[in-house]
């Protein structure tokens, strides 16, 4: 006869009730496996120790991070192998941090080629060397990534000799090579290689003098610190551009991309004018014949540059843009008045306040404009009047921002906002909307 103290019942429901608030515990594997997967891999090993059903747990995890900066660490070869041999079911991605000069190719290419083996089925790959300021690691393994389930793949810090490695990466949609050394030959090899290539990042990468891409597939492309004599994009496909703190030492640009939704173009260097308004001047041929000038960016229906509104030689360009993009439906204007010159030269037959009030409506203005971002925003004249143009034109408006400069307005100050508020609104669901600029790290 079994006899239940009250002590007994009480402990019984004590464990009970920790049950319950045991959210942890309470998930499925699946859903485990996938929190644990966002620690480094030295943190996920540690989880088996917790309980008996943590024990096994880390060998489904969909993704594993190596972080191989310990140079202690690197020496221990064995132990890679030994987790990926360990590792059951498909795995979705891997990261890999190693230094440069503690891992040899051999080592590198193991690891890579246990990364795409048929059973492991990985999606996503990304590798980083670190220890030298510029890329000596190179990368010349035939066929290393030709495995037909990656999808994604990232490289940071490495040098390319060839395009061989790329040879029969029939599969791979988006590939970022940051901080990577290749010559033109190299980079047209593994555009040519890639037949599905979707999305191209390239961020400060070296070698490269001429940038030139001819594709059909091609429907992202940003291209980030870098410094070339030219640049030449024909894509039909192409449906977003980046271009960041790029220049070009000598044809400049030559874009053809009819179908192109959104453009991006900015400039974090002091020192240089608006790129953006010389790419729209060279590639609708406006230095050539300012009268008979081409559209590249027909279709275009987002748009971010860098301009300074306070300047009245940009204004008649920005004009020009939005008579050019019948279909723009969101424009974002980075100002600093303190990155471009000024111009104290008033080019107009009337006092320069009064040009957006003399300009014609343009057709993406009356029709199709729905959002508009302001930053920088400062209050000035002309950047008034562009304000008041857009507010009393755009029958489609959504939303206007103006992302103010930090610092404490004057009454003027004051007074310009509350007339911004005050103007008669062409769309009547517009918000105004008056934020502060959150300046970049």
């Amino acid at each position: 006869m079994k006899v239940y103290t009250r002590r007994r019942r009480k402990d019984t429901l004590e464990e009970k009730e920790e049950e319950k608030h045991d959210l942890i515990n309470n998930l499925p594997d699946s859903i485990l496996c996938f929190i644990i997967s966002f620690l480094p891999i030295k943190e996920v090993i540690r989880t088996t120790i917790l309980c008996k059903r943590w024990k096994k747990l880390w060998i489904s995890i969909p993704s594993i991070n190596f972080d191989l900066q310990n140079p202690k660490l690197l020496t221990h070869n064995e132990v890679f192998h030994h987790i990926f041999r360990s590792h059951r079911g498909n795995m979705e991605s891997c990261s890999i941090i190693h230094y440069i000069k503690k891992v040899k190719h051999q080592e590198l290419q193991s690891w890579i080629k246990e990364l795409t083996s048929k059973r492991m089925s990985i999606n996503k790959l990304s590798l980083q060397s670190i220890g030298t300021a510029w890329p000596n690691l190179q990368l010349p393994f035939s066929r290393i990534f030709s495995c037909r389930s990656l999808h994604e793949l990232e490289l940071k810090n490495y040098l390319l000799s060839d395009g061989s490695p790329f040879e029969g990466c029939l599969n791979l949609k988006t590939l970022k090579l940051v901080s990577v050394s290749l010559s033109d030959k190299i980079l047209n090899s593994m555009i040519l290689n890639c037949e599905l290539l979707e999305n191209l990042s390239l961020f400060h990468c070296g070698g490269l003098e001429r940038l030139e891409i001819v594709d059909r597939n091609l429907k992202v492309l940003k291209i980030e610190f870098l410094r070339v004599k030219e640049i030449e994009i024909h894509d039909m496909g192409l449906r977003t551009l980046v271009i960041d703190s790029t220049t070009t030492c000598g044809k400049g640009y030559k874009i053809d991309t009819p179908n192109l939704q959104q453009l991006c173009v900015h400039h974090r260097n002091r020192n240089i004018d608006s790129i953006g308004l010389e790419i729209v001047e060279i590639c609708c041929q406006l230095r050539i014949s300012p009268n008979k000038y081409v559209s590249p960016f027909e279709n275009l229906q987002k748009l971010l540059l860098n301009l300074n509104l306070k300047d009245i030689r940009q204004a008649p360009m920005l004009g020009f843009i939005l008579r050019m993009n019948r279909y723009l439906q969101e424009l974002i204007i980075e100002i600093d008045d303190e990155w471009f010159n000024t111009s104290t030269h008033d080019c107009l037959p009337y006092d320069k306040s009064l040009y957006w009030s003399k300009c014609e409506i343009f057709d993406c203005v009356l029709h199709h404009l729905r959002r508009v971002k302001l930053k920088g925003f400062r209050g000035d004249v002309l950047e008034m009047e562009f304000a008041s143009f857009l507010i009393t034109k755009a029958t489609k408006l959504k939303s206007i921002t103006f992302q103010c400069h930090d610092y404490q307005f004057s009454r003027q100050e004051a007074a310009i906002t509350m007339a911004l508020l005050s103007l008669p609104r062409a769309s009547l669901d517009v918000s105004i909307i008056i934020d502060k600029l959150v300046k970049r790290a």
